[in-house]
């Protein structure tokens, strides 16, 4: 691990970002948000894209402090319903955003610094962790290690009059009250596997209290994939349609200007597990009888688009 991390640690920078944002007319900042806020990211291997998201949903008191709990969520509601998995929790103290992983919280092993919004340039802010990602781009086993820090090295002011840091390596920028643009808990250096795979990391969409706080994505909207199934690369959603939807019994999906053709269909539930698969042919319409799963949501997959379906 030590042979690859020299090479990381420098990468780190790239994936570590930090910003200190001052109050202004157009937001009011905190250092992060209490609640109701909700994101999502995409993951980059190669060429394909995946995305995930997440939501803060209640508050939990470990060591007698009190976080705000993080999940991955399965739709862009903030419920209890759409829980997919607890991810850890944030803290605030004053400028500084403090993160525990879900499995640390019996630990005493101390909370990740995330970010110092009271940080000044020049600063070196030290994390003392890292993210071991292998390669599906999730949160899911971050670990201590010593000495991996950011460098603030400039601040700029953006068209919404709010400043933002640029930090050391590749110039990746953060704003206060949301945190990274590359993925809000990858202020924290990622390490990949060395399968010869190339990663990549983005966050797409930022909204605290229904108020949209930052937005780049391939829709210009907010969670593209969970509101209009925009597609990722090779299909245009634009010719294909899934209906009915909610469906009791069948779905048809049907796609009249591109043929579908040597694609995997996939129906995923709610945890990602797989329960229907099926080859797709040289055809424009196919009937995906789905009478034996259970009600729920659902998301049915052809190669990168992935699309809500609900079985009543």
């Amino acid at each position: 691990m030590k042979k690859n991390f020299t090479f990381y640690f420098a990468v780190s920078f790239l994936l570590s970002a930090f910003c200190f944002l001052p109050h202004s007319s157009a937001f009011a900042q905190n250092s992060f948000p209490t609640s109701n806020a909700i994101w999502n990211e995409s993951i980059y291997v190669n060429e394909r894209k995946y995305e995930k998201l997440f939501g803060l949903l209640g508050d939990t008191l470990i060591n007698e402090k009190l976080y705000r709990r993080l999940y991955e969520l399965s739709d862009t509601i903030l419920s209890e319903k759409y829980i997919a998995g607890y991810i850890g929790a944030f803290r605030n103290e004053e400028k500084k955003v403090f993160f525990r992983p879900a499995y640390w919280e019996l630990k005493e092993a101390p909370d990740i610094l995330l970010y110092d919004f009271g940080a000044e340039v020049g600063d070196t802010i030290w994390h003392n962790a890292i993210i071991n990602s292998y390669g599906n781009g999730g949160y899911d086993d971050i670990q201590p290690y010593d000495k991996t820090g950011s460098i603030i090295l400039s601040t700029t002011i953006d068209e919404n009059n709010r400043k933002v840091y640029t930090c050391s390596g590749f110039g990746m920028q953060c704003y206060e009250g949301m945190g990274s643009i590359v993925g809000v808990l990858r202020s924290i250096p990622t390490f990949e596997p060395t399968d010869g795979n190339t990663y990549g990391y983005k966050l797409d969409c930022f909204k605290d209290n229904d108020t949209v706080k930052y937005v780049n994505s391939s829709c210009n909207k907010c969670f593209c994939r969970w509101v209009i199934g925009i597609p990722d690369n090779n299909l245009d959603n634009n010719y294909i349609n899934i209906f009915p939807n909610p469906t009791n019994y069948e779905l048809r999906i049907t796609n009249y200007e591109l043929q579908i053709t040597n694609y995997e269909l996939q129906i995923t539930d709610i945890t990602g597990k797989i329960v229907f698969t099926q080859k797709l042919q040289k055809e424009t319409e196919y009937n995906i009888d789905i009478s034996h799963l259970q009600s729920g949501i659902y998301f049915l997959k052809i190669d990168n688009q992935t699309f809500k379906i609900i079985k009543n």
